[in-house]
């Protein structure tokens, strides 16, 4: 096989794979934005009602907290499924 050749087929795959990719990843990306969004959202609400007030649980200590980690049990969840 020459370079030339080569190069071509290596476009062409790369072309087909990068099209293919796009037309179906966009509703996967939104599926894990939402996912994220709703992690965050149940941590926030977590954190905000939760019990623990001296500062020791990091889940439940302030809402900002919560929802960090509520992010991240949301991609990782949406990552799985």
């Amino acid at each position: 096989m020459s370079d030339r050749s080569y190069c071509q087929s290596y476009e062409r795959t790369n072309q087909l794979g990068r099209t293919g990719g796009a037309a179906r990843g966009g509703g996967a990306m939104i599926r894990g934005i939402l996912f994220v969004a709703a992690g965050a959202a149940l941590g926030a609400l977590a954190g905000y009602f939760g019990s623990c007030r001296s500062g020791a649980c990091p889940l439940t200590s302030t809402w900002w907290g919560g929802s960090l980690y509520g992010a991240l049990i949301g991609y990782m969840i949406g990552q799985t499924i």
